[in-house]
């Protein structure tokens, strides 16, 4: 069958079924009817492979089966664990790069109070620095 969307023409064909009742019978409003199977299931086309702006996408879920699943949760239980690692590591050599950061500016405070002559000033920021190497 011939199609077109949108001024684009398409083949279109439609899957045939062949199907058998089975002994199954059921009543709706009143009607029996019965219920119809599939002699075989129809292989279906690949489907051709979809990308947008680089990054590849399907139109279909995938099917979970129990082996995917499994693995799935192993690489986030694998990452989780990775994560307060780092993390820990990361508080360490932040708190040493805040005291670097904390002596350079307190230098450079020192150094300023000393050149205008503020004896004052001077006398509170080297306290300061006392404080801060313990």
């Amino acid at each position: 069958m011939n199609l077109c969307y949108r001024g684009v023409s398409y083949e279109s064909e439609p899957l045939s079924l062949e199907v058998s009742e089975s002994n199954i019978i059921g009543t709706y409003r009143g009607q029996q009817y019965h219920r119809c199977y599939p002699r075989h299931v129809p292989k279906l086309k690949p489907k051709p492979r979809l990308q947008y702006r680089g990054l590849v996408y399907q139109t279909c879920p995938l099917i979970q089966t129990e082996t995917s699943l499994n693995a799935q949760l192993a690489a986030i239980a694998k990452t989780c664990e990775q994560k307060p690692r780092s993390q820990e590591k990361n508080k360490f050599n932040l708190a040493d790069i805040h005291q670097s950061n904390l002596r350079h500016n307190l230098n450079y405070r020192l150094q300023v109070a000393r050149e205008k002559g503020d004896t004052r000033l001077v006398q509170l920021l080297e306290k300061e620095s006392q404080e801060l190497m313990v």
